[in-house]
């Protein structure tokens, strides 16, 4: 059984998670329909979310990397992480993924908060340690 530490670790690990397979987890054919839906992510998801953020904030191999693609790279690593644990029916599967991109970017910004960029942030953080 993973812990959520663990399956964050096993997320930042699989961060080339190769685009074939994720485009066969999110076809019809994997996903099934079931009761989650964005209202009903649970807390636990939600702090695995939070830890998905704050480990890649904490990535500085690139500093370049803007909001954007930082947003991308968190809400890729989360439905993969949802695909695992859940399933996420087809008709709230694009609803799902706005959803997420809104709750990743509001989280961001309280993380990120006082710091003009991601890359400001980043490297304020590299002086420190």
């Amino acid at each position: 059984m993973f812990t959520q530490f663990k399956m964050i670790q096993l997320l930042y690990e699989l961060s080339n998670f190769p685009l074939f397979l994720f485009s066969f987890f999110t076809s019809p054919f994997f996903l099934k329909a079931s009761k989650i839906n964005s209202e009903t992510v649970s807390m636990n998801d939600k702090q695995v979310l939070i830890e998905l953020i704050i480990t890649y904030l904490r990535d500085s191999s690139n500093l370049n990397e803007t909001t954007s693609q930082f947003v991308k790279r968190v809400r890729d690593q989360f439905v993969k992480y949802l695909l695992m644990s859940n399933t996420i029916p087809e008709p709230v599967f694009r609803d799902v993924l706005t959803d997420l991109e809104e709750e990743i970017v509001d989280i961001y910004r309280k993380k990120t908060y006082g710091y003009q960029s991601l890359k400001e942030f980043r490297i304020s953080r590299i002086l420190k340690n």
